[in-house]
This record gives C-alpha cells, sequence and structure tokens, in this order.
C-alpha cells in the first residue's frame, strides 16, 4: 500500500531537484530509475522549464494518478535522500547542502530509502557494469579477429 507523500515533502524533494541538480540529465536520471514515465519527464523537460518547474509538474502529475503515482513520488523521495551532496557544478552549493538536509529531515521518520532497494540497485549498477565490460570484449575480439583475417588474406 502506497503511502502519500506529504506536500511539505514534495516541496524539499522538489527544491533539491533543482538546487542540488546541475545538469537536466541528472535529474532525468533519478527521475526516470524511480518509475517516472520517460513520456512524462519528456512533456515535462522544454528547454524553459526550470528543473525546479519540471519537477514540480511531475510531482503534480504523479498525484493524479492515485496510488501508483503516490509509489513513484515516494520512490522519487528515496532516491532523493541518497544524494550525498550538490552536483560540483550546482551553482550554490550551500542551498544544495540546505536543500538536502531539509529533505531528509523532514523524511527520517516516515519515508527511509529501503536498504533492500539500495541493495538491489547496487547489484543492477554492477550487473550493468560487467555487461558492459563483455560487451565491450567482444566487440574488440571481434574487430581483431576481422583484422587478423584481412592480414591472412
Amino acid at each position: 500500500m502506497s503511502v502519500t507523500v506529504p506536500n511539505e515533502v514534495q516541496e524539499a524533494a522538489i527544491k533539491v531537484c533543482g538546487a542540488a541538480f546541475h545538469y537536466r540529465s541528472r535529474l532525468r536520471g533519478v527521475l526516470v530509475s524511480s518509475g517516472v514515465p520517460e513520456q512524462m519527464y519528456e512533456r515535462f523537460a522544454a528547454v524553459s522549464n526550470s528543473k525546479y518547474t519540471i519537477a514540480r509538474q511531475v510531482f503534480g502529475e504523479l498525484e493524479n494518478r492515485g496510488p501508483a503515482g503516490a509509489a513513484i513520488q515516494q520512490r522519487i523521495v528515496e532516491e532523493l535522500c541518497l544524494v550525498k551532496k550538490p552536483d560540483r557544478e550546482a551553482p550554490d552549493q550551500k542551498a544544495g547542502i540546505e536543500a538536502i538536509e531539509d529533505l531528509r529531515d523532514l523524511t527520517h521518520d516516515t519515508i527511509v530509502p529501503s536498504s533492500e532497494r539500495v541493495a538491489v540497485k547496487e547489484r543492477t549498477r554492477k550487473q550493468e557494469t560487467r555487461t558492459q565490460a563483455r560487451l565491450s570484449r567482444t566487440e574488440k575480439l571481434a574487430e581483431l579477429k576481422g583484422r587478423f583475417r584481412g592480414l591472412q588474406d
């Protein structure tokens, strides 16, 4: 059963999205990996929209989707609670740090990142890295094989 994310937590999460992230790609990554459909993100990701606006619109759209939307909102907040510090390139480091701390303070009793979800995410990341390494190795071997055959002719 999904718990609706309180408005003050949503606002704190939106503040993290705007103040702690410098690049939109990082915002997109957090939202999409949390379950936000890519089409929804793209609909709100107009160049004229700030990261704050994108996050606010995504949270608003999810609010209208009932329990499924609330579950995604909760995952977004959990992901944002895992952010350790603002992006290096973020224009106002102090604001980013404060936004992250505020979100953690608001959620420490109510929304705690699931250690199991974090463990699964880490295993998935490691598996993706291994898969990418295998793919790269396979491509390199195919290239070398082609070059070798070219030398034989």
